[in-house]
């Protein structure tokens, strides 16, 4: 399954590397990496904290991935490894019920049925995807490298083994939680509130 041309790719992020060679100018400079999958809360829509997860990309596989995240969230890829990495977001269709490693090795057509297609990121060597990904339906989703592995001078590029099949393949879920205990909605709070306020020392 493909959905985007990979020498193209590949070639625009060997260009890109090669164009600065001063470390600051990266964008990695200015992502703070999380080692324990705990977000960042960076501003969102109408000044309401984003929950912000750094993943890392590795040979071969996603670092840091939680298991859980809340809708809403936003995903930063960071491309630790020494080949270039993609980071495609899909989310499973509600009523498939094949598992994403199936899904990854049918054709576009059949796999597009079983899954939606939320985002890509590419990353060279070293670099941090220059957008992010925001996650907005609860769900069960899969991070996937369909890069093929970076070729020897006697490898043959038909050959070339893609990444997820070395185990560049995660999966979480997103919830619907938004930091509210699931068991009590603001209104039971209020109504908890008014109940204090209205006792009285002397009550008994």
């Amino acid at each position: 399954m493909r959905f985007m041309p990979i020498l193209a790719v590949l070639m625009a992020l060997i260009l890109a590397a090669c164009g600065s060679d001063d470390p600051s100018s990266s964008p990695a400079a200015s992502v703070e990496t999380s080692t324990d999958a705990s977000p960042d809360l960076s501003p969102g829509e109408n000044g309401q904290a984003m929950n912000s997860y750094a993943i890392i990309g590795t040979e071969y596989a996603f670092e840091d991935v939680p298991s859980e995240v809340p809708a809403g969230s936003e995903l930063i890829f960071i491309n630790e490894g020494q080949e270039a990495h993609e980071m495609l977001v899909v989310r499973r269709n509600d009523d498939s019920t094949v598992s994403f490693e199936e899904v990854a090795r049918m054709d576009q057509t059949s796999a597009e049925a079983e899954i939606q297609i939320i985002g890509q990121v590419v990353a060279a060597p070293g670099e941090t995807a220059p957008e992010s990904i925001v996650l907005t339906e609860p769900g069960d989703y899969a991070l996937i490298c369909f890069f093929p592995i970076a070729p020897g001078e006697d490898d043959d590029a038909d050959d070339l083994t893609q990444h997820f099949k070395e185990g560049m393949l995660a999966t979480f879920t997103v919830t619907s939680g938004n930091g509210v205990d699931p068991g009590t909605s603001p209104s039971d709070d209020m109504d908890d509130d008014n109940d204090m306020d209205e006792a009285s020392p002397g009550d008994s």
